[in-house]
C-alpha cells in the first residue's frame, strides 16, 4: 500500500526561491507553487496542503494576510505555516 505524499504550497513572488524549494521537496512532498499571497489563498483552498511555506512581502496579498485567512474560518484546519522572510525588524516579529 503507497501512501500519499504531503503536501505543500510554495508561496513567493521570486520565481528562483518557489523553484528552488520545489527542486528540494519534490522527491518526498507533493509541491505546489504560488506566485503571490491571493494566488496561495485560491490554491491553498483546492490543493489543501499539509505545509504552506510562505514570504511576507508579495504583492496582492502579502503573508501576514495569507496567515490570518490560512487560520481563520474559511481556512483550513490544521495547516502547518512556515514564514520565510528577509524581514529582520522586531516589530515584523511581533505581529
Amino acid at each position: 500500500m503507497t501512501q500519499q505524499k504531503k503536501r505543500i504550497l510554495v508561496a513567493d513572488d521570486d520565481p528562483i526561491l518557489r523553484q528552488l524549494a520545489e527542486d528540494v521537496l519534490s522527491d518526498e512532498y507533493e509541491v505546489m507553487q504560488a506566485i503571490d499571497g491571493q494566488d496561495a489563498w485560491e490554491k491553498a483552498l483546492v490543493f489543501r496542503p499539509d505545509l504552506v511555506i510562505t514570504d511576507l512581502m508579495m504583492p496582492r496579498m502579502h503573508g501576514y494576510e495569507l496567515c490570518e485567512h490560512l487560520r481563520g474560518p474559511e481556512g483550513i484546519k490544521g495547516v502547518r505555516i512556515i514564514v520565510a522572510s528577509a524581514k529582520t525588524f522586531a516589530t515584523d516579529k511581533a505581529q
